[in-house]
């Protein structure tokens, strides 16, 4: 899920200009990826029986599945997980760590990905595209 994100970064970085059908194709491969891998993260956690996937207290891994998630709900604008309950619920509990929503409301987090003044126009685009 990291790489897909890191793809979708670049995508956005490297296509402000690109035409729609091929930032459409570029999103779309991305799509199909994040479709295949969340009912495997969802299966993990859930058969994990656990509130984060290795115990009661959130590792590295769980924050850097949360950053994912997060980059991809802020791609294709928030929903991502709403049909995996356990990544939902996941989600929540993360969200709701003191020190992260700390970060989140205490300016520190970046309001952009890619620094590119082009960002918001090709988030735009992204999130007018048919979800797969």
């Amino acid at each position: 899920l990291i790489v897909v994100c890191l793809q979708l970064v670049s995508i956005m970085g490297s296509m402000p200009n690109a035409p729609d059908d091929q930032l459409a194709h570029s999103v779309q491969s991305c799509q199909v990826r994040i479709n295949g891998i969340l009912p495997r993260v969802e299966a993990m956690l859930t058969q994990s029986g656990k509130e984060y996937f290795l115990g009661s207290k959130p590792t590295m891994g769980d924050y850097y599945l949360m950053e994912a998630l997060d980059v991809v709900n802020l791609v294709f604008g928030g929903g991502v997980v709403d049909n995996y309950p356990a990544l939902k619920a996941f989600t929540e509990r993360m969200m709701s760590r003191p020190k992260l929503q700390e970060y989140i409301t205490g300016g520190e987090r970046p309001t952009t990905l890619t620094g590119s003044p082009a960002e918001a126009t090709v988030l735009q685009k992204i999130r007018s595209l048919p979800k797969l």
